[in-house]
């Protein structure tokens, strides 16, 4: 549910349960399990979710049995590359169609000039394992097109803190100089783009749970008030304990770039793809 409150918009009271478009199982599905309750343009200082509203999830899948794995190989959102792009898992079957996970047809790309038009656009961010070190920014990050390292952790700081085995908590992200971030993003291979989709992984006890954030979705409830070119600074929290009494055991995240990006040539590990979203690219998780 989406509650939210602004002069320019509608407050919705049943948004996310019309918009999931995957059933979750288990004893607690509610798509209310991760919210936003801040977010703010860093271009415009616009306060686009105000203190007190929140808006949750729009998509949940799961419960899964296993890790999820396998991470990308390329990390650039092409075709079986990675879970979340249909990759099988290493269990032995796919956990998403071919089109990828929270996505249809509709929003496919041709992101490696292979295949045609059958690129998701998943990009793993990396994960947090609990072990009192923070998020692991992957390192699959040479997008400048001759292949130099992106410095995620120089522009953004990302917080998430939990309490002892981490079933609820809260998480915040915050930029430093969005507008250099933007200037250095427009050099890389995927240009002038930014996020339309965010994807928490949970691993509770032996199985995962996926919730997504369709800001697509969100933007046509409520006027199109997310510029998805522009980076926001957002806060959050989760509470997955009414899915299990299990701890969790680590966080992955995944972002999706809305267009295409610059193409560029071979080798394939630089195959043409990054979402704009940063966001999370510095994830701190402090136990408490």
């Amino acid at each position: 549910m989406i509650k939210f409150l602004g002069t320019t918009v509608l407050l919705l009271t049943s948004f996310s349960s019309a918009a999931a478009e995957i059933k979750c199982t288990g004893e607690d599905d509610s798509l209310s399990n991760v919210i936003i309750t801040s977010a703010v343009n860093t271009l415009t200082d616009e306060e686009i979710v105000r203190n007190g509203n929140s808006i949750s999830s729009t998509a949940c899948a799961g419960l899964f049995d296993g890790n999820d794995h396998p991470l990308p190989t390329y990390n650039t959102g092409i075709s079986g590359d990675g879970l979340l792009n249909g990759e099988t898992h290493k269990k032995g079957s796919p956990w998403f169609a071919s089109t990828g996970a929270f996505i249809t047809e509709d929003d496919l790309q041709d992101l490696d000039g292979k295949g045609g038009v059958n690129d998701p656009g998943w990009i793993y961010l990396g994960k947090d394992d609990g072990n009192g070190n923070g998020f692991g920014v992957t390192d699959l990050t040479n997008w400048y097109l001759n292949g130099e390292t992106f410095e995620l952790d120089k522009y953004l700081g990302v917080e998430f803190s939990c309490a002892k085995g981490c079933v609820n908590g809260e998480w915040s992200i915050n930029f430093f100089k969005p507008e250099e971030m933007l200037r250095e993003l427009s050099s890389t291979i995927f240009g002038n783009s930014f996020f339309d989709h965010l994807a928490f992984s949970f691993k509770v006890g032996n199985e995962t749970i996926i919730y997504d954030f369709n800001f697509n979705l969100i933007n046509d409830e409520i006027n199109g008030v997310f510029d998805l070119s522009a980076p926001h600074n957002f806060s959050g929290k989760y509470d997955l304990s009414g899915l299990s009494k299990k701890d969790i055991s680590h966080i992955s995240l995944w972002a999706r770039d809305p267009v295409n990006a610059v193409s560029v040539d071979e080798p394939s590990n630089l195959a043409l793809f990054f979402t704009g979203f940063l966001l999370l690219g510095s994830l701190r998780r402090k136990l408490k």
